[in-house]
């Protein structure tokens, strides 16, 4: 589409040592003022063909909380581990188990057996 008036081009658009975010804004209102009817699509699409570029937000870094060091269990059934893992029948049929694991001696203390879900519904 065409610009409907041209924008002032023989000087700079930017200036040195603007807020870089707060450029943009203040350069439309510029030229706006100047009598040109643009938005703010308009001036920053200007404002690249000039070779301008915004700068990046860097993320805002958020503090860590210290890490707390896990708990070694010292008795039997004082921690467990839950988990799902899922294998194929050479068939091609899919399975699930749901494990569940004492921590303290590796012991499977159950195993739940679950067929996939077109299997549950088909039989």
């Amino acid at each position: 589409m065409k610009d409907a008036r041209p924008v002032p081009g023989p000087r700079p658009l930017g200036r040195q040592g603007a807020q870089p975010r707060t450029e943009i804004r203040r350069l439309g209102r510029c030229v706006r003022r100047e009598g040109f009817v643009v938005n703010h699509k308009r001036v920053h699409r200007l404002y690249r063909l000039e070779g301008l570029a915004l700068r990046r937000r860097a993320k805002k870094k958020r503090t860590r909380e210290p890490r707390e060091p896990i708990v070694v269990p010292t008795r039997l059934n004082q921690r467990w581990s839950m988990d799902f893992m899922r294998d194929t029948f050479a068939s091609g049929r899919t399975f699930r188990t749901f494990n569940v694991i004492d921590d303290l001696s590796r012991e499977n203390r159950t195993i739940e057996r679950a067929l996939d879900a077109a299997a549950a519904v088909h039989g």
